[in-house]
């Protein structure tokens, strides 16, 4: 049988997937693909967290000293407030043969005396909540393009010097919850650090024009309560070929006195409650199966003040997880839970898929 193909021109095809879309009526006015913070819901209320994305005080300077373990006396603040996460010189970006001065204005707000700051001080107050009193307290910063300083109510509580990586502070001891908390940031832009290497004008990878060329706080803030004992990470391998999943945890304990402990945890099955319609699918709504499909040995231990210990559990999957494919995403949620005495002491989520990937004629990827 003879079949008889047409190829359609790209813009012949967009105009007819675009009058699809009209003749049917179709529209989305909820939130396009919304997200969660950082602490997942099934980990609360082990677990809170407080994002301090939004407005925050502005005061560019060309001092590009490090100041010391106080803050100083800052001057007036600039009139327009920041937007983070944003870089204060984002208006002034242009890709490689770009328009001069920028391709967009992302903020039409910001000055354009921004662009060309060295280094800035970022200031914002936010109060803790009285019940984070003996909870872990932690800075979280998604990424920074700079050296950053950062301090608490006026003390000093830590420094860095990144670009694309996230950077945590334990800032427990400067926090006084039940109050009104300041947090100010100093960052000093990544230009004044250009120097030649064997990786180009600057010493450090910044993996991109983009990574090259923004300063400042351009992803997510948040502050984080976490329990003394904890779990901080969490490693999931699944095996196929050998029918088997692993799963690595890492636990500490801040607590003063030792912990007694147990871990345990479960996969469960993640349910698509948008289905296979296409307008719902941007919501992305999904809930974990109320029972595991798969439960993983639990371990008591003892860990000692001060502790980190990493305790690998191992099980059989025996074909009660369905496997990842293209054609059929199957996914689970992971909860692993540490108790005390019969109580619950911190939850931690973490999504897994039972698929494994391999090259042709190669060994299995640890």
């Amino acid at each position: 049988m003879n079949v008889r193909r047409t190829i359609l021109p790209l813009t012949s095809l967009i105009a007819i997937c675009t009058g699809s879309l009209l003749a049917d009526g179709v529209k989305f006015d909820r939130a396009f693909a919304p997200q969660g913070g950082l602490v997942s819901r099934y980990e609360e209320p082990a677990r809170q967290e407080i994002c301090l994305n939004g407005s925050w005080r502005f005061q560019g300077t060309v001092d590009l000293s490090v100041p010391g373990d106080t803050a100083p006396q800052l001057g007036a603040w600039d009139k327009v407030r920041i937007k983070i996460p944003s870089p204060w010189n984002v208006n002034a970006f242009s890709m490689a043969g770009g328009l001069p001065g920028g391709d967009f204005r992302a903020y039409p707000s910001y000055p354009k005396e921004w662009e060309h700051v060295p280094a800035a001080w970022m200031q914002r107050s936010i109060k803790v909540p009285s019940e984070w009193d003996g909870k872990q307290i932690v800075l979280h910063f998604g990424a920074v393009a700079g050296k950053m300083i950062v301090y608490v109510n006026g003390q000093r509580v830590g420094a860095g010097f990144d670009i694309v990586l996230a950077q945590d502070f334990d800032v427990t001891r400067f926090v006084q919850p039940g109050q009104a908390n300041q947090i100010l940031v100093k960052v000093i832009g990544s230009k004044p650090f250009d120097q030649p290497g064997s990786y180009g004008r600057r010493g450090n990878l910044a993996g991109s024009d983009w990574g090259t060329f923004i300063s400042g706080i351009w992803q997510d803030v948040y502050l984080l309560a976490e329990p003394k004992t904890f779990i901080s990470e969490v490693y999931v391998q699944s095996k196929v070929d050998e029918d088997q999943l692993t799963v690595e945890a890492t636990l500490i304990n801040r607590d003063p006195a030792p912990a007694v402990i147990e871990i345990m945890g479960g996969a469960r099955e993640w349910i698509n409650q948008d289905g296979p319609s296409v307008s719902k699918a941007p919501e992305g709504k999904g809930k974990l199966a109320a029972n595991a499909s798969l439960d993983l040995p639990g371990q008591a231990l003892t860990l000692a003040p001060g502790e980190t210990r990493v305790v690998t559990m191992t099980t059989k999957v025996r074909g009660r997880l369905k496997s990842w494919t293209p054609e059929a995403p199957n996914l689970y949620g992971l909860i692993l839970k540490l108790s005390s005495n019969g109580e619950n002491v911190d939850t931690k989520y973490q999504r897994l898929a039972w698929g494994q990937l391999t090259a042709p004629g190669s060994q299995r990827l640890p």
